[in-house]
């Protein structure tokens, strides 16, 4: 996973150019450390860095840098997947408990009705 700082690179490559190469500057990015974001994403292999010179960055997208997002966005939604199973399961089980705990009462006779 990438930092908040590198991820933000990401997305403005993302926007900015989705298929193929655009030049950008520094300037560009509104994050901070920006040589060092751009030197990560492309040690990673998500940018492919083909200009390089006094600020200027002529940058592309690679394969796993289109599929980032994609891939977070996915993840996020299993876990959401996951919360919601584990809360219905959670109710299901408490609603037979009390169920169960009722039927035990009726039995021994323990209620007033």
């Amino acid at each position: 996973m990438l930092d908040k700082n590198t991820e933000e690179i990401l997305k403005n490559i993302t926007v900015a150019a989705p298929n193929g190469y655009k030049l950008f500057a520094v300037d560009d990015f509104l994050t901070e450390n920006v040589e060092e974001g751009i030197n990560k994403l492309a040690e990673d292999g998500y940018i492919l860095v083909k200009y390089n010179c006094d600020g200027e960055y002529l940058l592309a997208l690679t394969q796993s840098g289109k599929d980032y997002f994609a891939l977070k966005y996915e993840k996020l939604i299993y876990k959401s997947l996951i919360s919601k199973r584990v809360a219905l399961f959670a109710f299901i089980g408490s609603f037979l408990g009390c169920l169960t705990f009722l039927l035990v009462l009726i039995l021994v006779g323990w209620t007033n009705a």
